[in-house]
């Protein structure tokens, strides 16, 4: 054999194995990958829960108003809070964990979004003209009269209902569209246009939306027509939709709100709210 051949097939044995064991290393890692993507695609898939009951309920003890049009929670003193939209002498109610109630206030505005802000431990909102204001709270959580003004004329469509993602941005939902923008500085509205067909918009709550900080899921409307709720992740795609129970009160504007891991409904005529687990 002469060298020039020696040494090709030398190279022919070196190339054919190191061929085939960078092949299989390509073939294991694609497994892997695909292995991977698929308990992802689980795992973000069973996040959600499918509840057939409620698991706090919050009974108001104040009679005035009809459109329960926020539930809100502090994590810190284990309290939810409830605002009743339509007028400044209706009530912010207060209740512990379990759904006791404790206390209310007068809002001293005609507030539409609620919700207890961990930076500043105050609750905020916004009223029908697009202000701003804040409740501070005592030693034990329960807030005080005459709320302060933060910001005057932030940008937010009529009547809705404005909700926070605990870093610093506040939304809306206006008719298929989340608009949003810096709870600090407020200025232009950024928009998220949401997967929904021109026909089904009237099918979900108007005025109410939650911001709920599940990766993936963090916009959650409620879908009166299938009696769910609906997610959507912060691109506007649909993720998913949860079936709340048949028995569940269902209303097509305000009566809708989201915190503490619960989707929650409000019952006009009990003046409750129900409280349903979807993570």
């Amino acid at each position: 054999m002469s060298s020039n051949n020696f040494f090709l097939k030398l190279k022919q044995l070196c190339i054919i194995p190191y061929y085939c064991l960078i092949n299989k290393i390509s073939s294991q890692k694609k497994i892997v990958s695909t292995i991977a993507l698929l308990l992802l695609f689980a795992q973000v898939f069973s996040q959600t829960k499918t509840p057939t009951g409620y698991t706090v309920k919050l009974h108001l003890q104040s009679t005035a108003g009809t459109n329960g049009s926020v539930v809100t929670y502090n994590a810190a003193k284990g309290l939810y809070y409830t605002i009743i939209a339509g007028n400044a002498d209706y009530p912010i109610d207060v209740f512990d964990a379990n759904g006791n109630w404790k206390t209310y206030i007068d809002a001293g505005q005609d507030m539409r979004g609620l919700w207890y802000n961990t930076a500043t431990n105050s609750l905020e909102g916004n009223n029908t003209d697009g202000d701003l204001y804040s409740w501070g709270l005592d030693s034990k959580g329960l807030p005080g009269n005459n709320p302060k003004s933060l910001y005057k004329n932030v940008p937010v469509q009529n009547l809705q209902c404005v909700d926070y993602n605990f870093n610093g941005m506040i939304y809306q939902y206006y008719e298929g569209m989340v608009y949003s923008t810096s709870a600090t500085k407020p200025g232009k509205m950024k928009k998220i246009e949401l997967a929904i067909a021109s026909g089904e918009i009237e099918n979900f709550s108007k005025y109410t939306m939650g911001y709920t900080g599940m990766a993936g899921y963090e916009i959650v409307l409620f879908n009166a027509e299938t009696q769910s709720a609906a997610f959507f992740n912060k691109k506007g795609k649909f993720v998913n939709a949860v079936k709340l129970p048949e028995d569940a009160p269902a209303w097509s504007a305000f009566r809708f709100s989201y915190c503490n891991n619960m989707a929650w409904l409000y019952d006009a005529d009990k003046r409750t709210w129900y409280g349903y687990k979807v993570f």
